[in-house]
């Protein structure tokens, strides 16, 4: 940890860094106002909007040929909304227990198939394109399960995720909410450009901050923060599931649509990389080792846990939601020792102060 702090302290990339995270920030919350027109009641509508500025630097980071960067800050930014974000919510709850509607539920028994693929993946070191055309299956169930209206269901639960959208508050035309969208989608742009800079630079400067590391330590958390900052708001306002619903949904969105795009974005890159070339063969997208020890275990025990919850088994409380943080604590103190680990061959705490 203290290496770490070092590396990033003197580094000249800290400041584009955090830079990218404002510029995030603020994308995420202009999308977020721009595709709800205000409307916060729909979580799926909510994802969507939050997401995007991930699913930006990722596909900025596979074009530009960062694919550690990609392929982590998918798997990091999921882990961190399923446990810090939904950690938070859970916690700053209204209630003892917070009951998810089961139009949105139905859907979340999808993150345990995608994450074991993702760990499958794994083992071979690279996502193909058969593993992103089976996670784009997935996905499509996800859509067909979260917009499926049962004939029992409760008018009040919160609209699909696409089928209708959402209402928007007066005076808010269409040609606003349209300028609005795209300004948020080149301040995003412009936070890509500063956090894939700025992580170059820190790793340049220190063997132990790695690209991998400073995707799941830094660059991901500062990715969440303006769904953390939705959810809590939504949490004092009495409106909880509709936060932790939007969290779940952008963890899918990520595992089963954001991969697969990923893997198309890098073929074709490769594609028009090697137009001159008499030959082409598709390198499938690289897998760090340390993802998948360190990011698929702990997704697929977060998947393992809300599990129960999406088959209606239990809801979550705040108990469950101090569990989930001091999880989220735990993830990066795992990434701190699997670095040190490939570095110098032994525990943390071994090594001399």
């Amino acid at each position: 940890m203290l290496e770490l702090a070092i590396a990033i302290d003197y580094s000249s990339g800290l400041p584009l860094i955090v830079c990218a995270g404002i510029a995030m920030y603020v994308a995420s919350k202009a999308l977020a106002d721009a595709v709800t027109g205000g409307n916060t009641s729909s979580p799926g509508w909510l994802a969507l909007a939050q997401w995007i500025p991930i699913a930006v630097l990722a596909v900025a980071a596979i074009v530009t040929r960062h694919a550690e960067i990609a392929v982590g800050v998918i798997f990091s930014s999921s882990i961190a909304c399923l446990s810090l974000a939904v950690g938070a919510v859970a916690f700053l709850g209204m209630g003892s227990a917070i009951p998810v509607p089961a139009r949105s539920r139905r859907a979340w028994a999808m993150l345990l198939p995608a994450s074991l693929l993702g760990f499958l993946a794994g083992t071979r070191g690279s996502i193909s394109i058969f593993n992103a055309a089976v996670l784009a299956i997935q996905g499509l169930c996800v859509f067909i399960l979260w917009n499926d209206q049962p004939a029992s269901a409760n008018s009040a639960e919160p609209a699909p995720l696409i089928s209708h959208p959402p209402t928007t508050r007066p005076g808010r035309g269409f040609a606003l909410r349209s300028a609005q969208f795209v300004l948020a989608m080149l301040i995003a742009g412009v936070g890509a450009w500063l956090a894939l800079h700025g992580i170059d630079r820190v790793a340049a400067t220190s063997e132990f901050a790695s690209k991998g590391l400073l995707t799941a330590t830094l660059l991901s958390p500062l990715l969440v923060l303006p769904v953390i900052g939705t959810g809590t708001d939504l949490a004092h306002r009495n409106q909880s599931a509709v936060a932790i619903g939007s969290q779940i949904g952008i963890a899918l969105l990520n595992l089963t649509a954001l991969l697969p795009i990923v893997v198309i974005a890098s073929l074709i890159q490769q594609r028009v990389a090697s137009r001159s070339s008499p030959g082409f063969s598709f390198i499938p997208v690289p897998f760090s080792h340390s993802v998948w020890r360190v990011d698929m275990m702990v997704l697929v025990i977060l998947s393992l846990f809300l599990l129960p919850v999406g088959l209606g088994r239990w809801s979550i409380s705040r108990s469950h939601g101090l569990g989930l943080m001091c999880a989220y604590l735990l993830y990066l103190a795992l990434w701190i020792m699997v670095q040190t680990y490939n570095l110098y061959g032994v525990h943390p705490a071994a090594l001399p102060l």
